[in-house]
């Protein structure tokens, strides 16, 4: 599958409000956590998404199925 075209500002805008959403619903509660989540670019590692599904609080991508990650 394509890799979808990706505008930086409006990844790192959706990024933040990911994070934002986290923090306020408990599931972010340490700030080096929270500074890895606003650094890293998460759509990276599907390229094949959208930015919208990339960020998405809770929505799982086929490559999240295919490998999921274990904390």
């Amino acid at each position: 599958m394509p890799d979808v075209p990706v505008d930086p500002d409006e990844a790192t805008q959706l990024r933040n409000k990911v994070v934002d959403q986290l923090k306020k619903d408990g599931t972010i509660v340490s700030p080096g956590v929270e500074a890895a989540m606003r650094k890293v670019p998460r759509h990276l590692a599907v390229p094949e998404a959208s930015l919208d599904d990339a960020y998405s609080t809770y929505k799982r991508t086929s490559a999240a199925v295919r490998h999921p990650i274990h904390a």
